[in-house]
């Protein structure tokens, strides 16, 4: 696959392909959230081929949170896991435009997935846990203004 300067990437026939095409995202994100940000972050999403909703159903795929603390008490993502929706940092967002492919969801959950979902594993249970996320603007040094 080769890549291009706008975060949409060439298949093997030439077409572009839109880096959130197929993605459906929810965000749930605290009020100390800049509105701006998040207004940069849906268009930049839109643009690359993503649905953005604002509840989530069975179609989502993704649920865009601000942090854990929120991510616990939020109906939004408490809804997600019910339905068996990851919910990711904004981090795995700038990641993905960063390193201009979708990456795997699983270094950037907030909330721990029904293991039905998620994979095998002992403890099915949805206990919270925080994670030590990679700040997305240091580790790639990219800003939504870059992009």
């Amino acid at each position: 696959m080769v890549y291009v300067s706008d975060t949409r990437s060439v298949n093997d026939k030439g077409h572009i392909m839109a880096l959130f095409a197929g993605c459906q995202i929810v965000f749930d994100l605290d009020v100390c959230f800049k509105t701006k940000v998040k207004l940069q972050l849906i268009g930049r999403i839109t643009s690359l081929g993503g649905v953005v909703s604002y509840l989530p159903s069975k179609k989502c795929s993704h649920i865009v949170c601000s942090d854990a603390k929120h991510a616990d008490r939020s109906y939004k993502s408490q809804r997600g896991l019910q339905l068996g929706i990851p919910v990711v940092a904004t981090d795995w967002v700038y990641a993905s435009l960063g390193s201009n492919s979708l990456l795997d969801v699983k270094q950037y959950l907030l909330v721990r997935q029904p293991m039905s979902t998620m994979g095998d594993g002992e403890n099915a249970g949805l206990e919270s846990f925080d994670v030590c996320l990679p700040a997305a603007v240091e580790e790639y040094g990219i800003h939504l203004m870059d992009i």
